[in-house]
């Protein structure tokens, strides 16, 4: 469409679309339709070859989950369901599906890490800071100050190994739960659950305040000598208490949440490059700015 600003709700009767204006009301109402199921099934594609955890399922119940407004799905995910394509970006094993973007203000963070854990069936593993370097371009995720920090998250099936034992992020030839269930194992997340894996990123998780958040962000995460950002880092934590953690995990969702004074995640997505890359979904709608 080359009419500008476009808005699709991808649920619901709720349904917002801007059309060519010599469209008549019915024509945009079936081609706004047609538009919602293409849509939403490139999108389910792009997300079930990311392996990150997020499913369509999931990413429609931010609507009912998140309070509106409040987290958005962006960057190279949507992207790429625009344009029906899948993206690979290297990674440590060479061929590895593109990261998912998750933007939200901090207010709303303790709740997307709960949609996370519930919906997604995802854990926490750790800030996204590893590529980070005094002369690398990319710190300046880092020194806008519309953004506090960037999380790292990984679905539960990639880090549990397919014997339901522990694995990390080096064990190139070990099969996953991921990798058996590909093969028709059919481990559930139930399963998953109940391991001794589990319930340890659980005891992890109520402690990472202390033993992993405050320590990493004082020692490099708050880069005072740039003056970047002197406030303490945020109390990583989800709305129900429940945050599995392994910091030797394994993951492909980056989590970019706000500072405080940030009102909305659409902010975070201002300083993009390229103007398509700011089309986002909140589980309703699929904004194309």
């Amino acid at each position: 469409m080359e009419d500008g600003g476009q808005t699709f709700a991808l649920k619901g009767t709720n349904l917002i679309t801007q059309l060519p204006s010599k469209l008549g009301a019915s024509n945009k109402y079936v081609a706004s339709m047609l538009l919602r199921e293409s849509l939403l099934v490139s999108l389910g594609c792009v997300l079930q070859c990311s392996e990150s955890g997020i499913t369509l399922d999931s990413a429609l119940a931010m609507a009912d989950y998140l309070p509106d407004g409040s987290a958005v799905i962006a960057g190279s995910t949507i992207v790429q369901a625009c344009l029906g394509e899948h993206w690979k970006d290297g990674g440590y094993r060479g061929n590895d599906p593109s990261d998912v973007d998750v933007f939200c203000t901090a207010k709303a963070a303790p709740m997307v890490r709960s949609w996370l854990v519930e919906k997604a069936n995802c854990i926490f593993v750790g800030f996204r800071d590893h590529y980070i370097d005094s002369t690398d371009g990319r710190l300046a995720y880092t020194v806008d100050t519309k953004i506090h920090h960037v999380e790292h998250w990984g679905a539960l099936e990639q880090n549990i190994g397919s014997d339901l034992e522990r694995m990390n992020r080096w064990d190139y030839d070990r099969d996953t739960v991921a990798d058996a269930n590909k093969e028709g194992a059919g481990i559930d997340v139930e399963t998953l659950k109940r391991t001794d894996y589990y319930k340890d990123a659980l005891s992890f998780g109520r402690n990472c305040q202390k033993n992993y958040v405050d320590f990493k962000w004082n020692i490099g995460m708050s880069f005072d000598i740039l003056g970047v950002d002197k406030d303490k880092a945020y109390n990583i934590k989800a709305k129900n208490n429940q945050l599995p953690f392994d910091f030797d995990g394994n993951g492909s969702i980056d989590l970019v949440v706000a500072r405080r004074e940030v009102n909305t995640p659409f902010a975070l997505l201002d300083d993009f490059d390229l103007t398509v890359c700011k089309a986002s979904f909140d589980g309703k709608k699929l904004l194309h700015p």
